[in-house]
């Protein structure tokens, strides 16, 4: 509340929510923190200091939270429309936000106490949260909403046409790639040299231009997509650099990308490096390729709580033999591959040499490729900016 002639002792103001008392919590002559009091209602706010008359001030309108109560079936298949049970719902479908396990789904109808939801591509059996007009809606008490996923393939594998065994499927213009993930509807996910996001069919036509206003969680200046990636699922995760409203400090999202192209937050991270060459996901961590400072390290992105830790050292003495690395992959026991190379002694020096080094779950080395020059071997072509699937 903002003001004049306030008293700075918090006892001597008296405010109330349309009769009912707030307590107030900060004091200075011209301004009063107060909490919105329970059991208020929307109405006029009314101020009294020490002993003068009691004044009206402008209204306040009470926003009811939302409640999560049941949900049915508690099982099924991706595609399954269910039914989510609570109070305050918004009707506006746009104004409910339902995730399985930090992934959209598709809100179909909306009531004040019902919302039906199809299960979306790349959901996993977990946790299923509502979000409405922004705002968590609170569980009820003794309610854990856990949805089981019985089926994560879509009905049929689609045909993905990228061109001929060995040619790159090449975008054109200022949609130059340098990361990119698919769904499992053979859809590409791509980020151009200008960070900015892009959805394209298996035959290369734009579906989707991301901008800022896809970002619902919160209001942003603008966003650069630091990295990208994807599981065996299909599921789309992506770094996003933002600065926010309203005073620009930037802040670093790991977000979900949803099959209807939706973007809701999984959690802020400490990771705050802009210069990423790669980005993989085992389904609890996320790991990035940092070349920060010009030493090109493994940063492990806890998937949790956002804390980002060193995971491989680069650089002298480092899990490299002292390479650089250029991109990395997992397989499918979380095994860690990292293309890596050698230079001359200058920074502008060309690199000549390159290795592979295999890191299983427990961090043990082992060389699958080493001393090998730019070029063409046996069909495969290791050279800078190419990407370690390409290269085994």
């Amino acid at each position: 509340m903002a003001g004049t002639n306030f008293s700075t002792a918090l006892a001597d103001n008296l405010v109330k929510f349309n009769t009912v008392q707030a307590t107030v919590i900060s004091a200075t002559a011209t301004k009063l923190m107060v909490i919105a009091p329970q059991g208020g209602t929307s109405g006029d706010l009314t101020l009294k200091v020490k002993n003068s008359e009691q004044i009206t001030g402008p209204a306040f309108n009470y926003i009811i939270p939302a409640t999560f109560t049941a949900l049915t079936p508690a099982s099924g298949a991706v595609g399954d429309v269910i039914t989510l049970t609570g109070t305050n719902f918004s009707t506006t479908l746009a104004d409910n936000l339902v995730t399985f396990s930090g992934v959209a789904g598709q809100v179909k109808t909306a009531t004040a106490t019902t919302i039906t939801v199809a299960v979306p591509v790349g959901a996993i059996t977990g946790a299923v949260t509502v979000t409405v007009k922004g705002k968590r809606a609170a569980l009820a008490q003794g309610f854990t909403p856990t949805f089981t996923v019985t089926t994560t393939q879509p009905p049929a594998n689609p045909t993905v046409i990228v061109g001929d065994p060995g040619q790159a499927y090449i975008l054109n213009g200022s949609y130059s790639a340098f990361a990119k993930a698919s769904d499992n509807e053979g859809n590409l996910y791509v980020v151009d040299e200008n960070q900015q996001l892009y959805k394209m069919s298996p035959s290369g036509q734009i579906l989707k231009s991301f901008t800022k206003n896809d970002i619902i969680f919160k209001a942003m200046n603008s966003y650069k997509c630091i990295a990208i990636t994807s599981n065996k699922k299909g599921a789309i995760r992506a770094l996003f650099y933002c600065p926010t409203f309203p005073n620009g400090q930037v802040e670093m999202y790991m977000v979900a990308i949803g099959i209807s192209g939706t973007i809701s937050k999984e959690f802020i991270t400490t990771f705050s490096d802009t210069n990423v060459t790669g980005m993989v996901w085992d389904n609890s961590n996320y790991y990035v390729l940092s070349s920060n400072f010009n030493t090109d390290d493994v940063v492990k992105i806890g998937g949790t709580d956002g804390a980002a830790t060193q995971y491989l050292k680069g650089g002298a003495n480092g899990d490299f033999n002292g390479n650089g690395a250029y991109s990395m992959d997992l397989d499918g026991s979380n095994n860690m591959f990292v293309l890596t190379y050698t230079k001359g002694p200058n920074s502008s020096s060309i690199p000549t040499k390159h290795a592979i080094f295999k890191f299983d779950p427990n961090k043990t080395k082992s060389t699958i490729l080493a001393s090998y020059n730019d070029g063409y071997t046996n069909g495969d072509w290791i050279r800078r900016g190419s990407e370690i699937s390409a290269a085994l």
